[in-house]
């Protein structure tokens, strides 16, 4: 899915709230379009509060200003957050070809 070596260059931005809940987006150059959201974070005190659902749509709206036309996430295949990603409009992508418990999952963010 996504570059492994290092001959593109990698870029990351995090995102921290006043609660310390947090989120990760990384892009590669030779993706321009493209744009991952890994280690959202939640800290237990703020789970099931809607805390979860403000930092996606927080990244969602990162990606609209940075001009990224697809948001992935890469999820464990039978948790609930690939449930909660689904019903937030992440479709399937392709199954993680390093580890097939994985899959992708993509958001389009622009047309």
């Amino acid at each position: 899915m996504f570059t492994e070596d290092n001959s593109y260059s990698h870029h990351i931005t995090n995102y921290k709230d006043e609660h310390g809940n947090s989120y990760t987006l990384e892009w590669y150059t030779d993706r321009t379009e493209d744009l991952i959201l890994t280690n959202i974070w939640v800290k237990p005190e703020y789970r099931g509060k809607g805390f979860g659902n403000k930092i996606l749509c927080l990244a969602e709206e990162a990606a609209k200003l940075g001009c990224f036309k697809r948001l992935f996430v890469k999820v464990a295949g039978l948790t609930w957050q690939n449930d909660w990603y689904r019903r937030h409009g992440f479709e399937f992508f392709e199954t993680d070809k390093y580890d097939n418990s994985y899959i992708w999952r993509v958001k389009q963010i622009k047309d």
